[in-house]
């Protein structure tokens, strides 16, 4: 193995000394040799796409070939079995609309807990906090972007699945004396809840980029203390920077 990479070696110093010249224009070589590794990247990017589109499309083709297109967008009962798949020849019933209406629940119930959370951690961050906690704080809460999901995941069915559960039945047993749990471990709650921590980093980080690029106005600033307006009110009012960095409200 050392003898063929020292022969590939003196085999490309040989290359390049013969090809040294005067007329010879290295720069010209380099920006044809980046060109054509810039296009080979591209090229791996988009024939990449192109195999994952395909694939989606060739097993959907084979899905619809064994389920009924209509079965499967009007259905109501989610139960995937094959008949090959050692069910006993029952065939499993493939119902899209529990899973979009599943999906639907569980994002809106994370939306209920990441956008207020997000939203006022960006606000304190931009508008309370001093640029030493900003400094900390920020890239601390940026960092629940970066856990992968099977973490959560995990940390949804050990952690605050049993949790939840545990505080129902607690709850249930002060209020009617049955400690009997109303909360499932794997129920919508939990993984809305979960969910929505892991949506908090970015409702966070782009709301803070948001109001942070709204001009700090010395006229609204002097117009607010003028009406002797708290700051919570002059941030979150109708003419403050808060509603500025979206829609005009008034």
């Amino acid at each position: 193995m050392s003898a063929v990479v020292l022969i590939i070696a003196i085999a490309g110093a040989v290359f390049a000394i013969r090809g040294i010249s005067a007329p010879f224009r290295a720069r010209n070589r380099v920006e044809r040799v980046m060109l054509g590794a810039l296009l080979v990247a591209s090229s791996i990017a988009i024939l990449t796409t192109v195999g994952i589109v395909g694939s989606m499309l060739s097993e959907a083709i084979r899905f619809f070939q064994s389920v009924s297109p209509s079965a499967f967008f009007f259905g109501t009962v989610w139960d995937p079995r094959f008949s090959a798949a050692g069910s006993g020849g029952a065939e499993g019933q493939f119902g899209l609309l529990p899973l979009l209406a599943g999906t639907l629940y569980i994002a809106f119930v994370a939306m209920l807990f990441a956008v207020p959370v997000g939203l006022f951690a960006a606000i304190y961050m931009a508008e309370y906090a001093r640029p030493a906690v900003r400094g900390i704080a920020k890239p601390l809460l940026e960092i629940l972007a970066g856990i992968p999901t099977i973490v959560y995941g995990f940390f949804a069915l050990i952690t605050v699945g049993p949790f939840l559960r545990d505080m129902s039945a607690q709850l249930n047993g002060l209020v009617t004396g049955n400690y009997v749990n109303f909360i499932q471990a794997q129920s919508v709650l939990t993984a809305g809840l979960v969910m929505g921590i892991m949506l908090i980093p970015f409702v966070s980080s782009l709301s803070d980029d948001i109001i942070t690029q709204v001009p700090r106005s010395a006229a609204m600033a002097r117009s607010a203390s003028a009406l002797h307006a708290p700051k919570p009110s002059s941030v979150l009012s109708c003419r403050q920077r808060f509603p500025a960095s979206s829609a005009p409200c008034c």
